[in-house]
């Protein structure tokens, strides 16, 4: 995906038909993946997973379950319209591929399915000529300007950007964002973890808070406290 990324190729499609459910699921174009058409034909149909099952009513009253994304003489003979069934692909097991647990069934793996926003292009402002990146790198990208400049408001001053590495300990808080107050929410950026008998404050234990700082104030001006490095 990187090198896709890296080339500039990149393309992520928004798909009525990806999904068996018909919800809209971003595909990202990737060689080797179910969004190519060949490794797509090339794979054979297959539901046993069955996460994203869909229940119906049986003709005896009973209650069943089945996926468009099944073989389709399957899914056919328990009622459903084959129409359904075209170009769905099976997210069960393409996403459990795709972090490297895809299933082997003698000399056939299941092929990963990659997801991800339209923004897929912006990592190469991150990747910066690299083979890999971190979420150290990601996280200055999605900087958030504070609107507090002089502690007006009996809030203490904080006119800075947010970037990583966050090196205090001490919790930030959201006291307005674009005016209004999120009832004033609090992130723990570090989590406390401990490694034998030292306690120490591992950035990657608090990745969920800084990503949940960064959806409440991302794109607009708010008002933090907290010491932030």
């Amino acid at each position: 995906m990187l090198d896709t990324v890296d080339s500039g190729h990149e393309f992520v499609l928004t798909s009525s038909r990806a999904s068996s459910t018909g919800y809209p699921f971003k595909v990202a174009s990737i060689p080797g993946t179910l969004s190519n058409r060949e490794v797509y034909a090339a794979r054979t149909r297959v539901c046993d997973l069955g996460y994203l099952r869909e229940a119906y009513v049986k003709p005896g009253g009973a209650i069943g379950y089945r996926c468009a994304a099944e073989p389709i003489a399957d899914y056919v003979a328990t009622g459903g319209d084959a129409a359904a069934t075209v170009d769905r692909m099976c997210l069960c097991n393409g996403l459990t591929a795709t972090v490297g647990l895809g299933q082997v069934r003698g000399v056939s793996v299941e092929p990963p399915v990659i997801t991800s926003g339209d923004g897929l292009g912006t990592v190469r402002a991150v990747l910066n000529d690299r083979d890999g990146y971190s979420a150290a790198d990601v996280v200055p990208t999605s900087c958030v300007t504070s609107g507090s400049r002089s502690g007006r408001d009996g809030l203490p001053p904080q006119s800075m950007r947010l970037r990583v590495p966050v090196m205090s300990r001490a919790p930030v808080k959201v006291h307005r964002v674009d005016g209004h107050e999120p009832v004033g929410r609090v992130f723990r950026l570090f989590s406390p973890s401990r490694i034998g008998t030292r306690s120490r404050y591992s950035p990657e234990a608090a990745s969920s808070s800084i990503v949940s700082l960064l959806t409440v104030c991302r794109g607009r001006r708010a008002v933090l406290s907290g010491a932030l490095f």
